[in-house]
């Protein structure tokens, strides 16, 4: 099932997270991590659904941004480091007894 990440739908990736068993992240590697990136992934979290990270666009890097091997190399590496990052920040949350917090718009 495919739900649109654009914050307008949230109540539907919540509703699709509820009857899944798993869901894909797709980032943008142009566009990076965004705050509705942030908003998915907690909510997974919040349904304890397993997820699973997937960079799009990697072409786009290349043709339109003129990145060499080893810029897009490090770009990729910020992108997956800012998404350890939220879920680190949604396991040690919940770790503690805190609720996620919401992130602002």
């Amino acid at each position: 099932m495919d739900s649109p990440g654009h914050v307008d739908f949230s109540s539907e990736v919540s509703s699709a997270l509820r009857l899944s068993d798993g869901a894909v992240v797709l980032v943008d590697v142009v566009e990076g991590v965004s705050a509705q990136t942030h908003t998915v992934l907690r909510q997974a979290f919040e349904e304890k659904v397993k997820t699973c990270l997937v960079l799009n666009k990697l072409d786009k890097l290349m043709i339109d941004g003129h990145m060499d091997a080893l810029e897009i190399y490090l770009h990729l590496n910020q992108i997956i480091e800012q998404v350890n990052s939220i879920v680190a920040e949604l396991i040690s949350k919940d770790y503690l007894g805190q609720a996620p917090t919401s992130t602002p718009s």
